[in-house]
C-alpha cells in the first residue's frame, strides 16, 4: 500500500473517532486491516491465502492424502470444517483411521497473525481383548499451527504439545516442531499448477515410558494457495522418508459411501464361502 495513501487513511480514521466516540469501538479492527501492508513494508509477508480456504469449508470437506511410493499404507483422511461465530472463528479437523474411526481431533482458532491450536484429542484402544476406544486431551504448550506473517529469511514458529497415550496410562508423548519459512514453490493438483509456500521442519518426539526415548526428524510442509496443506514429509532415517501428498477433496457423504461400498464388497465373498 502506498505510504502517503496509508497515512491519509489513518488520519481520516482518527478524525472520525474524534467526532464520534462510538467509532472508537471499531477503530482497532480498522487498524488491523492496515496491519498486513505495514508489516510487508517492515520485511514481513502475508501468506494467509496459502492456508486452508476457510470460507469454503463451512459445509465441511474431506482431504485425502496418499503416501508417496507406499500404497500399502493406505490413504489418510482429514475432515475439515470451519465455524465462524461471535465467540471466535474455529477450524475443526478430524483424522480418520481406515475404518472411519477418529484418530485425532483438532480445534484451531483464527487470530490476527495466524492459526492457534486450542484443542487436541488423541484416540486409541486399550490393551484388553476387543479394546475400548479411549480419548486423551493434549496439553498445549506452544499453540502455533500456521503463521500469517513471515519474513523471507529467518523466523522460527514453535509447536509444542504433550499427551498421555490413550491406550497406555504409563506412556506420555511430547512433540515439538520448529517450522522455518523456506520460500516459494509450486504444486500440481488435479492437473492445475498452484503457487505454494514451503516450510522446513525439525520435529522432536519423546516417549516417556519407563525411561525416555527421543528422536528428531527433519521434514517439510507445502501449502498451496486456495488449497492449504498439500504435501508433508518426514525423514525417518537416512534413505527412508515418509511423505504424503493431497490426492483429492470431496464431501463427507462421499467418504461414508466409499466405506459402505468397501465393507459391502468385502462381505460378499464371505457369504459365498458359507
Amino acid at each position: 500500500m502506498d505510504r502517503a495513501f496509508k497515512n491519509k487513511r489513518m488520519e481520516r480514521l482518527l478524525q472520525r473517532a474524534d467526532k464520534d466516540p462510538r467509532f472508537l469501538f471499531f477503530l482497532p479492527f480498522c487498524l488491523l486491516a492496515l496491519l498486513p501492508s505495514c508489516q510487508k513494508e517492515g520485511g514481513y509477508r502475508d501468506i494467509r491465502g496459502y492456508y486452508y480456504p476457510l470460507n469454503e469449508l463451512q459445509d465441511g470437506l474431506v482431504y485425502e492424502y496418499r503416501a508417496d511410493g507406499m500404497p500399502e499404507l493406505g490413504p489418510s483422511y482429514w475432515y475439515l470444517r470451519f465455524s465462524p461465530g461471535p465467540e471466535g472463528n474455529f477450524l475443526h479437523s478430524t483424522l480418520y483411521e481406515q475404518d472411519l474411526i477418529p484418530a485425532q481431533q483438532l480445534k484451531e482458532e483464527v487470530v490476527s497473525n495466524g492459526m492457534l491450536l486450542r484443542q487436541l484429542y488423541l484416540y486409541g484402544r486399550d490393551s484388553l481383548p476387543g479394546g475400548r476406544q479411549n480419548r486423551s486431551e493434549a496439553e498445549i504448550i506452544s499453540p502455533s499451527a500456521f503463521p500469517f506473517q513471515v519474513r523471507e529469511q529467518g523466523g522460527v514458529f514453535l509447536y509444542h504439545v504433550r499427551w498421555q497415550d490413550p491406550g497406555d496410562s504409563l506412556a506420555w508423548y511430547t512433540v515439538i516442531k520448529n517450522r522455518y519459512f523456506a520460500g516459494d514453490t509450486t504444486f500440481v493438483f488435479e492437473g492445475k499448477t498452484y503457487p505454494a509456500v514451503k516450510f522446513e521442519l525439525k520435529e522432536h518426539i519423546e516417549l516417556d515410558q519407563i525411561g525416555v526415548f527421543e528422536s528428531t526428524y527433519p521434514g517439510m510442509e507445502i501449502y498451496a494457495k486456495e488449497l492449504g496443506l498439500v504435501y508433508f514429509r518426514k525423514e525417518i532415517q537416512e534413505n527412508m522418508m515418509l511423505a504424503y501428498r493431497l490426492k483429492s477433496r470431496f464431501s463427507m457423504e462421499k467418504l461414508e459411501e466409499r466405506f459402505r461400498s468397501r465393507y459391502s464388497t468385502g462381505a460378499e465373498p464371505a457369504e459365498k464361502k458359507r
